[in-house]
């Protein structure tokens, strides 16, 4: 019965690991994200495609791993969407302790729309 689920409905197959790879990365501040990973997911189940037996435990192999590269992806877009722990971020150049003022000056005129 389980297996089946998946059968019939392919989507469930995908956005499960990708969902829990996002759920854990931000209720666990999981900010793992190395492209290095994906590269070596990616070459294992291109070489389980490549050398094809079509046997039961290749494709649980191959599935496994699939599942594996949906979570990690989940991580990393997690880590690449979490603008506060870039390098660029400017509350990183802020100290805590400090007073400082922003001064902006708007130079283009505002647009009124046709309704």
């Amino acid at each position: 019965m389980g297996m089946k689920v998946f059968l019939n409905i392919p989507f469930l197959r995908i956005i499960i690991p990708f969902v829990a790879g996002i759920l854990v990365a931000i209720h666990l501040h999981v900010l793992f994200f190395s492209p290095i990973v994906f590269l070596i997911l990616l070459l294992i189940i291109a070489t389980f495609q490549v050398f094809k037996k079509n046997s039961r435990i290749q494709k649980t192999v191959v599935l496994v791993v699939a599942d594996v590269f949906l979570f990690l992806f989940g991580i990393g877009l997690v880590k690449l969407t979490d603008i506060s722990k870039q390098i660029d971020f400017y509350g990183n150049c802020v100290q805590t302790n400090s007073t400082s003022k922003l001064i902006v000056y708007i130079d283009d005129l505002p647009v009124e729309k046709e309704k």
